[in-house]
This record gives structure tokens, sequence and C-alpha cells, in this order.
């Protein structure tokens, strides 16, 4: 495994921990939904070079994975569960370890440390008879073959030992649990009337009203109110957006937590005005979103898309799903499920971006906006990863041939030693692509 790098190394490692834990069994199972998430995640660092999409990959794999062996459901059993691993690793390896003393003391461990010797004896034996008899095998082999220098071994043997001990935690955490005590927790009386809270929460909700109703131009008047309005740039309306976005949503989130903490739901009324306010606070921050949304479409179409402004509206929309999730928790006056489904919308956000191929995406619309306004941004694009050449090859020739230049000579250097572990799949469309365009150098005539 590579990790400098995106490769399918990652994804073969995530494979064989998600399996283990799979048949690993123990006193409770891991919650396989969350495992296949997890799972899923670990597909991108095959599928694309960005080793930023690499490095959320592997986080959200580690929550996903964390949280199907943890267990819980509340957001402080969430957050415990994240730790869990790191603090099982402690009791993990030692556990492990006097479970394989056992083993060698017992015909469990003769049989296994009998078939694993057997198997590396017909390896080695038959693997070099083939290797020998034929060149074409050999060259097979070789390349699968990492470089077996001291820098590899030492990266490897530290690698197998942090994947085995992170591993020997999530295993031990499958066979003894950690029970939780809140659903044995009785739940807390709430003494609050409703004046007590739909006061301050039903003046908050006016306050965002008039907001929205005042600016409603400025929300979504897009190119027109920007054109329209003395000393307004696109980057000050973007910006304005965002932060408004930022802070309101801080702010929204607080109140609805507050008050769904002490609001009575005893009698009808006591429901409906709970219903009724919080309702209104969260669709009034949806239209916030929307708007925010909107603003960073508009920045984008008029200087361009990037990978960053891109990232910005992908946590917007999650931000938006989450106050979507929000909506209905408080129709349903149940809240127990939200912590994991804002989670699970999270990691799933992060995995719809991965496999919408968001460098290529953001070199299409620029390919695009060239189409139209004859701007390139050659600097910027000639920094993205290689996912992005399959959008830059459609370049002319006079503006691509730089470009594509910049990309060959990345592949050829920085990705020249891949290896079987480090095959990706957007780096060798990238070979093909380029190695299919016109060989002349930068600056060549067309």
């Amino acid at each position: 495994m590579r990790f400098d790098r995106a490769g399918v190394g990652w994804t073969l490692a995530a494979i064989a921990v998600i399996a283990a834990l799979f048949w690993a069994g123990g006193t409770s199972a891991p919650d396989w939904r969350w495992l296949l998430l997890s799972g899923a995640l670990m597909v991108l660092p095959t599928l694309r070079s960005a080793f930023w999409l690499t490095e959320l990959a592997v986080l959200g794999s580690l929550v996903a994975a964390a949280i199907a062996v943890g267990g819980g459901s509340r957001a402080r059993e969430l957050a415990l569960a994240l730790w869990y691993p790191v603090i099982a690793v402690l009791r993990g390896v030692p556990w492990v370890w006097r479970g394989v003393l056992a083993g060698r003391r017992g015909r469990a461990g003769v049989r296994v440390g009998r078939t694993v010797l057997l198997t590396a004896l017909v390896l080695v034996v038959f693997g070099s008879l083939l290797v020998s008899a034929d060149d074409a095998f050999a060259d097979v082999v070789f390349a699968l073959l990492p470089p077996l220098d001291v820098a590899w071994v030492a990266r490897a043997l530290w690698a197998f030992a942090l994947t085995a001990a992170l591993l020997a935690g999530l295993v031990f955490l499958v066979d003894s649990p950690v029970r939780s005590t809140a659903a044995g927790q009785r739940a807390r009386e709430r003494s609050g009337r409703v004046v007590e809270w739909a006061g301050p929460v039903g003046v908050l909700v006016l306050l965002f009203a008039g907001f929205v109703a005042v600016q409603l131009r400025q929300l979504f008047g897009g190119e027109a109110h920007v054109a329209g309005t003395a000393g307004l740039t696109y980057s000050a309306y973007a910006r304005g957006g965002f932060w408004q976005l930022l802070f309101v949503t801080a702010l929204t989130l607080v109140v609805i937590g507050l008050a769904a903490r002490v609001a009575p739901r005893g009698t009808r009324g006591e429901r409906t005005w709970l219903r009724a306010l919080l309702g209104a606070l969260v669709v009034l921050t949806l239209v916030i979103v929307a708007s925010a949304l909107s603003r960073m479409w508009t920045y984008q179409q008029t200087y361009g898309f990037t990978v960053l402004r891109l990232q910005v509206s992908a946590v917007e929309v999650w931000l938006g799903v989450v106050y979507v999730l929000v909506l209905v928790a408080g129709a349903r006056l149940s809240a127990a499920w939200l912590p994991r489904a804002v989670v699970a919308a999270g990691l799933l956000g992060v995995l719809a971006v991965g496999l919408a191929d968001p460098e290529r995406l953001v070199a299409e619309r620029n390919v695009a906006r060239y189409a139209e306004t004859g701007e390139l941004d050659s600097d910027y694009l000639g920094g993205l990863s290689p996912d992005a050449v399959p959008a830059l090859v459609e370049l002319p020739p006079d503006a691509g041939r730089c470009l594509l230049d910049d990309h060959r000579r990345v592949l050829a250097q920085g990705y020249d030693d891949d290896g079987a572990s480090g095959w990706n799949l957007a780096r060798d469309r990238a070979r093909e692509l380029l190695a299919a365009q016109d060989p002349l150098p930068c600056g060549a005539p067309g």
C-alpha cells in the first residue's frame, strides 16, 4: 500500500479489515450497514487520484467503522464511539496476544501454523520454478512485487503494525462491546412552560422572517442584483452569503437544541407550539441555505469553478440536508435517530462527491467557460490531479498543449513507480488519453 498516493492498496487493506470484523464473531455483531458504508468510501482511492479525496475517504471510513463496532445513537454516544477503537487498542493488543499464546498450546494453533507454513512453502517453491520457466510470467510477478529496499520494508512493517493494532481494538470491541446506560436512564423532566421558551423563539422567528423578507431580492437576485447594485461585486456577494449561512446555521441549531431540551410536550397544544415555532426556524434557515448555494453558483459562473468552491457548495448542501432531518425530527417529536442520520448524511455526501469526480467536474466547467469566454486559468488547472485529464484533452491544441504537458510530467515523475498496490483507475486512464494526444511539447506551433 502506497501512503503517498491514492491506489488500490488502500481499498484492499480496507476490505481485509472489514472482512476480519465480519468473521471475528464475538458477543455482538458489528452493524453491517455502517461497515458497508465504510467499505464503499474506501473504493474512492482506487477510482480517483486526488489525494484529498483519499484523506476524506479514510477519515470517513474510520468513523463509519467505529460506529459499526461502538454503536450508540445519541450524539454523546457517537462521539465516544469514535474514541472507543483507539482506547480499545490498549486492551485489544494484549487480548489478541493472549489468544495467540493459548492457540499455540492447543491443537487449533498447531493446525493454523502448519497451514501458514505449507502455504508459504508452496508459493516459494512453485513460484520460483514458474518464474524461472517463463519470462512473460516473470515480468508479471515482478510487476506485482514491490521493490524490497530498506525504506519499503520499514514502511510496510509500520503500516502492518498500525493496521494490526487498530484491527485488534475493533475486534476487541466486537467481542466485548461497550454497554450504554443511556437506555436505562429516565427521561429528563421538562418543567418549563410554553411562554418561557415560545416567547424568545417566536421573536427570533419574526426577526428571521423580517430579515428574509427585506433581503429577498439580495438573497436570490443573482447576476441581476449584482449588476444593478452600485459597488457590489460578485466576490462580496458570494462571501456575504457564505458567512451569513454559517452564522444563521450555528444560531439556529443552538436555539433548536435548547428549545427542544426544555419545551414541555405533555399536551397537544404544547406539541403544536413546539412543531410550529421550531419548524418555522428551520424553514427560514433553509431559505438562507438555498440563497448561499445560489450565490456560490453565480460566483463560479463568473470567476470559474475550483475544487474549494465545489467543496463549500457540498458543505452547504449537507447543511441543508441536516435541517431537513431536523424538520422531520421536529414533526415526529422524536430525535433519537437524528445524530446517526446526520453522520450518515455527511459520509454519504463524501461518497457522492468522490463518485461525482470533482476535479474532472471542475475541469469540465472551466473548459466550457473557455469555449464561451476565452478565459482559462491554466496555472490552476495544471495543478489538478490526473482526474482532470479527461476534461483537459477536450481543449483546443493551442490552449491545452501546455496543460497536458504539465500532466505528462507529473505522471512521469511523480507516479512512475505506482506498482501493483498503487494502481489507480484515474491515473491509468490519464496515461492512455495523454499517450493518444499530439506529442508536440509546450510552446510548439500548432
